[in-house]
């Protein structure tokens, strides 16, 4: 606060020791001039600058005449306020002095305030007096800015100064009385402020406040309508169309699209997300159910199968023992084969993956069973991989190589040579069947359909050995896996099946053998 600050300057007079040394000087020497010059020099080093002072009186208790009075340069009213202080303020400041001891008195006078302070000597006795002319309006500058003060006052201890400005109450009109009291404590002073204020009616004493908020309200309102506009059209609506097609989907409604794509970017990717979502949802409950579907029926044929296969065993185990019976060799060596391949196919053992050389038996019966219905018209060839005999094949893959094949080239011509292969190729199984054959265009575009096809697609008749076995290829040794069916040069036609090497359990070891 201003006023502890101009207090802290009083006490620097009275405790630096510069007043009293310039004192004694003159007191030693006599020398009047010289205790200008020093003063000057003194208080002008410390004052000038102060905006808190008009003026600085020090007053020595010698006798008449040993007084120094500095006024705050830049004043224009300095010889006013020096005379008004000598002609009035000084004789009873000087009398409030002698009633002092170490304290500060404040007192106010014709409308200044004073600050009266006795500087003592080294026995505490004072050799004179420091009297500093305050200025009130740098003092007590943020009080007199309120423009709703009416009346205001400050206590320093007993003297009461008047703040109120020209020292009569303000009017205001359309207001009510406030009551302020305040009380603190400077420098070891008891400060009491008390003030009177009026609460004032802002329409009243600004009317030019209403047109001002009108035409605010006519700014703002236009804009806050066009956010929210743009609010709801581009969070709060994209917001709720996601959110009823998702209950939509949650409710059953399974491939559900959002048709009305969001006009905001980030919304819009939000909502196509959704939509490939959506969609790929129903793709796999719709592969699900025929999954489902088709396990069922597997199901139903298995049971059916139970029944059918047992039934035919028996009836060729009887046709076999009569055949034996009449002493027909070759009729009996036909059912072996035929119930060879019988059990192959049925698979009652459940196993989808064999040992080659068990793969090679049911082959063997199969072309046994067309040699006999052909004759020399069919000539097979093996170059067979021994080292291979005991790795894991498909179940029946290649009876329908072999039947395709006979079917389609070689039941049309005699002499016809079928070649079987298996060999290695890097770390993998490459089995093949060759004959003599053409393929068409039209031949080729129905095995490019049929080995394209997947499980769920329909099957054309009289092509289903070929399009299982690529399947079975596919299921067992993966996507990457696949049968082809090609003619290398005119006139050969290969299928070729590149498989994994496939391991064997030591039990389907034993059942092979």
């Amino acid at each position: 606060m201003w006023l502890d600050l101009t207090m802290e300057d009083s006490r620097a007079v009275s405790y630096e020791g510069v007043v009293q040394k310039i004192h004694r000087q003159y007191l030693e020497t006599g020398d009047k001039v010289r205790m200008y010059r020093d003063m000057t020099e003194y208080l002008s080093r410390n004052h000038s600058r102060s905006q808190n002072l008009k003026g600085v009186s020090v007053i020595f208790l010698n006798g008449p005449g040993d007084e120094y009075s500095f006024m705050v340069p830049g004043r224009k009213d300095g010889r006013e306020l020096l005379n008004k202080f000598h002609s009035g303020a000084k004789s009873i400041l000087m009398d409030q002095a002698g009633k002092m001891d170490t304290g500060i008195l404040f007192s106010q006078i014709d409308g200044e305030l004073y600050m009266v302070r006795n500087l003592l000597n080294s026995k505490f006795q004072p050799y004179g007096v420091l009297i500093m002319m305050c200025n009130q309006e740098t003092l007590f500058q943020p009080l007199s800015a309120i423009s709703t003060l009416t009346e205001a006052r400050i206590s320093v201890d007993d003297t009461v100064i008047d703040l109120t400005p020209s020292g009569e109450p303000r009017e205001h009109s359309g207001s009510r009385e406030l009551i302020t009291q305040y009380t603190s404590e400077v420098g070891g002073h008891r400060l009491h402020f008390e003030a009177m204020a009026m609460e004032k009616n802002l329409w009243g004493v600004m009317p030019a406040l209403r047109w001002a908020v009108a035409a605010v309200l006519l700014l703002v309102l236009p804009l806050l309508a066009v956010a929210v506009f743009l609010l709801y059209r581009h969070v709060t609506k994209p917001v709720k169309t996601i959110v009823e097609a998702s209950n939509r989907v949650e409710a059953g409604e399974r491939g559900y699209q959002i048709t009305q794509i969001p006009r905001n970017q980030e919304f819009a990717t939000l909502a196509s997300h959704f939509n490939s979502m959506s969609k790929e949802l129903e793709s796999q409950f719709q592969r699900l159910y025929l999954e489902q579907q088709s396990l069922q029926e597997a199901r139903i044929k298995a049971l059916q199968s139970q029944i059918n296969p047992h039934f035919l065993g028996n009836t060729l185990e009887i046709i076999n023992w009569e055949a034996r019976l009449a002493n027909d060799d070759k009729v009996s060596a036909m059912i072996e084969a035929l119930s060879t391949m019988m059990d192959a196919a049925i698979g009652r053992d459940g196993r989808s993956v064999l040992p080659l050389r068990e793969e090679l038996t049911y082959a063997d019966a199969y072309l046994y069973i067309i040699q006999e219905r052909m004759g020399d018209g069919l000539k097979v060839r093996k170059e067979i991989d021994e080292s291979l005999l005991s790795w894991g094949v498909p179940r029946l893959i290649l009876q329908p190589l072999l039947e395709n094949a006979v079917e389609h080239d070689i039941s049309r011509r005699r002499g016809t040579l079928i070649c079987i292969r298996v060999y290695r190729r890097l770390e993998q199984m490459v089995i093949e069947v060759e004959h003599e054959g053409t393929i068409s265009p039209e031949d080729r575009n129905n095995i490019e359909r049929l080995l394209s096809e997947d499980a769920a697609a329909p099957r054309q008749k009289g092509k289903v050995g070929i399009q299982n076995l690529n399947q079975r290829i596919k299921l067992i040794c993966g996507n990457q896996y696949r049968l082809t069916i090609e003619e290398t040069e005119p006139g050969r036609v290969i299928a070729r099946s590149v498989l994994p090497f496939l391991p064997v359990s030591d039990e389907n070891q034993e059942m092979g053998k």
